[in-house]
């Protein structure tokens, strides 16, 4: 009689393919890490963007319907008055009647430093934007009616080519004619 080798099948995998697969598996969730924090940087970067640029046409807007202050180049001298530990002595709300200089104060306060509710701060540019600095200028010495106008919002943010995360000034510009 002729013995038969007796083979066993294999049942089940062996841990040298468990780890394996936990070793692969590992690699690809970094990966997917990796991936979630690009965007999250990216994205958060073009949320600046978007508010330097509603920022900046929100200040337009008020400008176009301030036609007095802008003919008086007040707006190019109000942003150095707007900082928000010190809001302009007339707050021009609807019930309030205001010059057009003070109008010009009141909307670069605005738009600069946005609403305080309750100790609740909402909006403005300091606010939403990192280390942010806004001021309306024009190309030619006089700045008034009809002469095209700049308005720079500029921001602090992290720089997305760089490995080091070192933060970057960025710039946005809107020229327009009030």
């Amino acid at each position: 009689m002729v013995s038969k080798p007796l083979y066993r099948t294999q049942r089940g995998f062996s841990l040298m393919e468990v780890l394996v697969s936990v070793i692969v598996l590992s690699i690809g969730l970094l990966g997917l890490g990796g991936l979630q924090m690009t965007s999250l940087k990216g994205s958060n970067n073009a949320h600046f963007r978007t508010v330097a640029s509603l920022a900046a046409t929100d200040l337009a807007d008020r400008m176009r319907a301030n036609p007095i202050a802008v003919a008086a180049a007040h707006y190019e001298s109000a942003y150095v008055l707007a900082t928000c530990k010190n809001p302009p002595e007339k707050l021009c709300e609807s019930t309030v009647l205001c010059t057009p200089e003070e109008l010009a104060d009141y909307d670069v306060f605005r738009v600069n430093c946005g609403v305080s509710d309750d100790g609740f701060q909402t909006g403005g540019a300091q606010y939403d934007l990192p280390e942010a600095f806004m001021s309306v200028s024009c190309a030619s010495a006089t700045c008034t009616s009809g002469i095209e106008h700049t308005i720079e919002v500029r921001w602090n943010e992290a720089d997305d080519s760089d490995a080091d995360n070192k933060v970057q000034q960025r710039t946005y510009e809107l020229d327009f004619v009030p």
